[in-house]
């Protein structure tokens, strides 16, 4: 369902700029959009390389130099990201990419 509406929400918005009108005229859009952006997860980079040199993004499984498999995550109340419910300190360019959760969640079990 989120698939189609993010398909339906782009052609109004393509629509409104070929007739050179706002897309934020439209309150339905805006209302899709809002559900949009609750709904969806974004993969946001860390600002952090792994050994390899690859971007380490939230959401990504990273593997440290003991061979132990971790999610990173974002912590709220610490305002900083963390693999999985840790609350150590983790020097980040020991870490290495090996997948994300999104495609590769069964490397967590």
């Amino acid at each position: 369902m989120l698939n189609r509406i993010c398909k339906y929400l782009i052609g109004k918005i393509e629509e409104k700029l070929r007739e050179g009108l706002s897309p934020w005229n439209d309150n339905i859009a805006r209302d899709e959009w809002e559900y949009i952006e609750q709904e969806v997860d974004f993969m946001l980079p860390i600002g952090r390389l792994d050994v390899k040199g690859k971007e380490i993004y939230r959401g990504d499984i990273v593997k440290t130099k003991d061979g132990k498999l971790f999610e990173v995550v974002y912590n709220k109340e610490y305002a900083r990201y963390q693999l999985g419910n840790k609350r150590t300190i983790m020097p980040l360019d020991e870490l290495e990419v090996v997948g994300n959760i999104y495609e590769n969640k069964e490397l967590l079990k």
